[in-house]
């Protein structure tokens, strides 16, 4: 996450992307990151149980978490209809700016665990 991403105007964010059944999830906080990592779940019941989970880490909740998801699924995916069952802010498209993953995540899905250590190297 790039410098100018960690500040107030994204606190109560969940940046989430779906590769799979791979979900890497990120919250930047004022103060820098305040959760990052990444989950293996094929049921969307329960990557939205591992989503509800994280926003609760973060102190947000899922009632004020703004969820912004993107990668390799569609608005019309079961896990979409899911969470804006039980997320108020939900909203699906393309990478934030902000968020740089390592290149050899965005190029290779199956090597999700530098997709932890590039968001690790932007802080």
């Amino acid at each position: 996450i790039r410098q100018g991403f960690l500040n107030t105007a994204y606190t109560g964010h969940l940046f989430v992307q779906v590769v799979g059944d791979h979900l890497m999830v990120a919250a930047p906080g004022q103060d820098g990151l305040l959760f990052a990592n990444v989950f293996k779940a094929a049921m969307p019941e329960d990557q939205l149980l591992i989503l509800l989970l994280a926003a609760e880490e973060t102190g947000i909740g899922h009632a004020q978490a703004k969820l912004e998801v993107w990668g390799l699924t569609d608005e019309q995916a079961p896990l979409m209809l899911h969470l804006r069952q039980y997320f108020p802010h939900v909203s699906f498209g393309k990478r934030p700016t902000g968020i740089g993953i390592s290149n050899a995540f965005d190029e290779l899905p199956a090597t999700l665990a530098y997709a932890l250590l590039g968001l690790y190297g932007r802080i």
